[in-house]
């Protein structure tokens, strides 16, 4: 993407976050009324931090627009890092909303540079794989098959649906950004649009005098 984009980017970021976290209240308040003995206070804690971090980030990139893809990349990061730490509480690998680790993935294929988008995804794989060891076990889910598989198939319900709403809704957006702005490159004036090798290798004078013969062609 242009420089001038990553603003944008990081405003829709902020926006998911935002959903993210009330998905994840809500999912936390279901958890709650099944009576779950979950960890709640450090995953609370975890909540509240992105809360506070996603909230400064708003007023800093109100203050000053995002200019540069390595702040995209290091949000996604710690987005990527608070997901691993929610499932280590969480049942670690064994859960099913361990697929989220996706959607950043998919974020970062679409706004980033190539490099930082596979720096992501090794993260991502390292979560994973740390998560697969090293997981705090829901509870009841060992004692009860029954309730395991239970949990299972909503988690994967969730992801599913959490997924198809980003992907549509990104993709979707992304996509109509890219069709507005080639419109708005095919209707510039040619002179604009001109070859990039005979305007590099132009000097200014020469470069002024071929946008003045052009205007007064098209005058003419």
């Amino acid at each position: 993407m242009l420089p001038d984009s990553y603003a944008p980017a990081f405003s829709r970021l902020i926006a998911l976050r935002w959903g993210f976290l009330l998905l994840a209240a809500l999912g936390l308040g279901l958890a709650v009324q099944d009576g779950m003995a979950l960890p709640w206070l450090p995953m609370l804690a975890v909540l509240a931090a992105l809360a506070l971090v996603n909230g400064f980030s708003q007023l800093l990139s109100r203050r000053q627009p995002v200019q540069r893809p390595w702040a995209v990349a290091a949000a996604l990061a710690l987005d990527c890092t608070i997901l691993g730490i929610l499932l280590f509480f969480s049942g670690g690998a064994n859960n099913p909303l361990v697929t989220l680790y996706l959607l950043p993935l998919v974020f970062a294929a679409l706004v980033l540079p190539v490099r930082l988008a596979w720096l992501l995804a090794g993260l991502a794989v390292v979560d994973y794989t740390f998560l697969m060891e090293f997981f705090i076990p829901l509870p009841g889910s060992a004692e009860d098959p029954a309730l395991a598989f239970r949990l299972h198939t909503v988690g994967m319900w969730a992801t599913f649906c959490g997924a198809a709403v980003l992907m549509v809704g990104l993709i979707g957006r992304m996509t109509r950004e890219l069709h507005a702005r080639e419109r708005g490159i095919n209707s510039a004036p040619t002179f604009i649009v001109a070859d990039s090798h005979a305007v590099a290798g132009a000097q200014p004078a020469s470069l002024w005098q071929s946008v003045i013969d052009e205007l007064a062609g098209q005058s003419a």
